[in-house]
């Protein structure tokens, strides 16, 4: 008798399931991430802190010589973006780092979780909880960028994005959710405040961006401060410096200080 007879006269159906072997791989390796309120802290040698409640900076134990430039209340589903000045982007997921206490040990080093280059340094971090709102990079050549964060989400589990910033060099970095103010002081202490929104965003992640401040006589851009931090600048008539993006900006007044 022929296999197809066999077949035909005992076959009965299958009672166990055919596994996509693939498909198992990406379920065994997807996992549930507990969602709840933590802070982060950077320091400005790279330590990263998870913290269960909010911290005065103050209180946090650092290296002799180390110091906290960043702390950020957000959640434990985000993310931190590590950018470095081979223009790279790593991702790590906060989930993934421990949980210290203020007063505890020194916290997570971050080049002890990322496969850096030769040579290569970190030079900013950043922290997104759903890649939304945009990334904004000033560049020493004046130039800003507009990029929005959701160029960086990707499907996959992926560690790390090359070509995530400009060739030149990053000055100031921040993430904005809507679009602000930013009070511009150039080299030669002149101010501009120009809004975000005359900027064009760009998916390009290393995209070089459109003229912040106009150059003179070689000057550039040596700070910028967001308007929501009002205790940093005092303005009698804060729409004397209001401009549009690629103008050289005006000497401060008398009267009128920043302190940067």
């Amino acid at each position: 008798m022929r296999c197809g007879g066999i077949k035909k006269e005992f076959g009965i159906e299958r009672k166990t399931e055919i596994i996509d072997v693939e498909k198992k791989k990406i379920d065994l390796i997807t996992k549930v991430i507990e969602p709840y309120s933590c802070f982060i802290t950077i320091s400005k040698e790279n330590y990263v802190k998870k913290l269960l409640k909010t911290t005065e900076l103050e209180n946090i134990k650092v290296k002799d010589n180390d110091y906290i430039i960043k702390g950020i209340t957000t959640n434990n589903i985000g993310t931190l973006l590590v950018f470095t000045d081979k223009q790279n982007c790593y991702k790590i997921l906060i989930d993934d780092l421990k949980r210290n206490t203020p007063s505890g040990d020194l916290g997570t080093y971050l080049p002890s979780i990322i496969q850096l280059e030769k040579d290569e340094n970190i030079i900013s971090v950043q922290v997104t909880e759903d890649y939304s709102g945009y990334l904004i990079n000033i560049y020493e050549n004046n130039l800003l960028s507009k990029i929005p964060l959701k160029s960086f989400e990707t499907k996959q589990k992926l560690s790390k994005l090359k070509n995530s910033l400009s060739d030149d060099k990053l000055i100031q970095q921040f993430i904005i959710k809507d679009d602000i103010d930013l009070i511009c002081i150039s080299s030669l202490d002149k101010v501009l405040i120009v809004s975000t929104n005359q900027f064009t965003p760009k998916n390009t992640r290393n995209s070089n961006g459109q003229l912040l401040m106009k150059s003179k006589d070689n000057s550039v851009i040596k700070n910028v401060i967001k308007s929501e931090n009002n205790n940093k600048y005092n303005f009698v008539d804060y729409n004397y410096y209001v401009g549009k993006r690629g103008t050289i900006g005006n000497y401060l007044r008398k009267g009128d200080s920043i302190n940067e």
